[in-house]
């Protein structure tokens, strides 16, 4: 256990405090620069209802802070869409793809399934989208080897969630990588 004296010193340390909360604005900033870019009618034509985008923080997500980047935001099991970025302290920064059961881009597969083979995304075995612990922690996710399995994934977990986790650059570098993938997955469903 952690010495009371050790923890005095930690909560003493002003430096330390204005270091997170510039880190905290960094990504805040990088968020906002990724939500400005996107244009909202691009957003609305690949689903609606359209919910819009939403930027959210908080301090307790298995006591490290998060931030979180919604695109869209349709949580429906059935037929909801979701972009979703996650920056979680001593974690790493992840995107989220949900997709509920019904929707047109899991009835057309083979695209999907292409896609998360090319970027490298997995899908997550979990029934709950938000129980990033049990999804990143436990390691509770697959590389898809088939087509067929979306359609065992929807059976036995009710939707598609993908994810990939995103390597640290510059915080311009980084912003445009996260934009890109978004970018990318907006074009791949404005397919459909």
């Amino acid at each position: 256990m952690t010495e009371f004296k050790e923890l005095v010193a930690l909560i003493s340390n002003a430096e330390l405090f204005e270091k997170i909360h510039l880190a905290k604005a960094i990504f805040t900033e990088i968020f906002s620069r990724i939500a400005n870019g996107l244009p909202k009618d691009q957003l609305k034509e690949l689903h609606q209802p359209f919910k819009g985008i939403k930027i959210s923080k908080g301090n307790e997500l298995e006591r490290c802070p998060y931030q979180v980047l919604d695109l869209i935001r349709d949580f429906n099991p059935n037929s909801g869409l979701n972009f979703r970025i996650l920056h979680w302290w001593g974690r790493g920064i992840f995107i989220f793809v949900f997709f509920g059961k019904d929707h047109p881009a899991v009835a057309k597969a083979l695209p999907l399934f292409e896609f998360a083979i090319q970027k490298n995304f997995n899908f997550c075995a979990c029934r709950s989208p938000w129980d990033y612990p049990f999804i990143i922690d436990l390691k509770n996710y697959y590389k898809p080897q088939s087509v067929r399995q979306i359609h065992l994934h929807l059976n036995q977990f009710g939707h598609l969630q993908m994810m990939k986790s995103m390597p640290y650059e510059s915080p311009d570098s980084l912003a445009n990588s996260l934009y890109n993938e978004i970018q990318t997955l907006c074009h791949l469903l404005k397919k459909d």
